[in-house]
């Protein structure tokens, strides 16, 4: 009985604290003027595009996502980075795959190809960044905000970060893009359907819940604990 109540302190404690993780989606509002999801790119930028980001809150990125035209599949392998933008170091660097063909979806997400990273990135408040992603052709296109009738919204989630407008490059590189760097995001200039990523916020649980279950979870333990000693023979 007392191994069971110590065992779930250990487990209330673990759920209070995670409880508040809840996962989000940076990626913008695709619209194409058809209303229907996924949908096509509309160029075919070989260079670097990239939407920048402030993080408002410390966060957790788990896995990282290119556009996918049409949602049917990539034939090419598209590369995912990440940069600091305000010390220009890149921060991350991956290839996704080319997937073949695949049947289409009917969502947002479905206009993305993900891969899970092996170690999630973890980004502290108040910094800003550029996802940003290269390999489009005329097989595998961007999508691309400045084209008329484009339409793309940009309608980034703003649960722990804000958008901040994007950039972009003439070729691939593994230096920030700098091209249209501080055009702001509410404009809809130079904001790309290109590089996208899973994300958590990280919970900033308050002391006294910490210093609670770590109070809690040592009781119960020492309570265990004592149950197991042997009894003392009365002299």
């Amino acid at each position: 009985m007392k191994k069971l109540v110590a065992t779930s302190v250990g487990l209330l404690c673990s759920l209070v604290l995670s409880s508040s993780v809840s996962a989000s989606l940076f990626v913008a509002d695709l619209v194409d003027g058809s209303g229907s999801l996924p949908i096509p790119g509309n160029q075919a930028w070989t260079g670097q595009l990239g939407d920048d980001f402030n993080t408002t809150s410390t966060i957790k990125i788990t896995s990282i996502g290119v556009f996918d035209d049409d949602g049917d599949g990539t034939s090419g392998d598209l590369v995912w980075q990440l940069f600091n933008v305000e010390t220009g170091a890149l921060v991350h660097q991956e290839t996704v795959a080319a997937t073949g063909s695949r049947t289409p979806g009917s969502t947002i997400e479905d206009n993305y190809i993900f891969q899970t990273l092996a170690t999630p990135l973890v980004l502290a408040a108040g910094q800003t960044y550029s996802a940003v992603a290269y390999g489009f052709d005329s097989i595998d296109k961007n999508f691309n905000t400045n084209f008329d009738l484009a339409g793309l919204d940009v309608v980034f989630s703003t649960e722990g970060l804000v958008a901040a407008g994007g950039r972009y490059s003439a070729s691939p590189s593994a230096s920030l893009p700098t091209i249209g760097a501080g055009n702001s995001a509410s404009t809809q200039d130079y904001n790309f359907g290109a590089a996208t990523f899973e994300y958590a916020v990280v919970p900033e649980a308050s002391s006294l819940i910490v210093w609670s279950c770590i109070l809690l979870t040592g009781v119960g333990l020492a309570w265990y604990r004592g149950s197991l000693q042997a009894p003392v023979a009365n002299s």
